[in-house]
């Protein structure tokens, strides 16, 4: 909790600084979103002192997103709960699009990085097909250190071999545009 209410703080001082987020996705993961909903005043216990925007923010709800996860498999630190043990959890998140159980989890197998690589491609393609959003839209996407590493390599922002591992609570800033 204590970092992501450092999260917060960093984010206060980006807004001040030009940061705007229309839109809120995170992981379904219940550590993913209450950090996202610490870090952006989402939750029920919200600070009145949240900055204009964020409390302009905090007027939408957050969108869960299943492609944005961590890592699939084993671990069941990294299976969800069900949907509507979510929403009555986080009210502030949009479940609408994903299923009530948990369909990606298995304890057979662990996701690989491959896999995961593909899963932030099909992320990617989602998000430019998605209506709502337009060529400025500047999102914010809580997710894993699994995912965040999976994501960089795609985009050969790092190689294959770095072991680079975003902290928890990390906040970074990544302009992908489509092209």
């Amino acid at each position: 909790i204590e970092q992501s209410k450092e999260l917060s703080k960093r984010l206060g001082k980006a807004a001040k600084l030009g940061l705007r987020v229309e839109r809120l996705v995170t992981s379904p993961l219940r550590r993913a979103v209450r950090t996202a909903g610490i870090g952006f005043n989402l939750t029920e216990d919200r600070r009145p002192d949240a900055l204009e925007h964020y409390r302009d923010l905090t007027g939408r709800q957050a969108v869960a997103e299943e492609l944005a996860r961590e890592t699939i498999g084993q671990l069941t630190c990294d299976k969800r709960l069900t949907k509507t043990a979510l929403a009555k959890t986080f009210p502030w998140v949009d479940y609408s699009d994903i299923s009530e159980e948990d369909k990606l989890w298995t304890p057979a197998a662990r996701e690989t990085l491959d896999e995961k690589k593909r899963r932030v491609r099909l992320f990617l393609k989602q998000l430019w097909r998605n209506e709502k959003l337009n060529d400025d839209t500047y999102l914010v996407v809580a997710t894993h250190s699994g995912w965040i590493n999976a994501f960089l390599r795609e985009l050969h922002v790092i190689d294959e071999a770095s072991r680079w591992k975003p902290a928890n609570a990390q906040m970074m800033g990544l302009v992908v545009k489509m092209e």
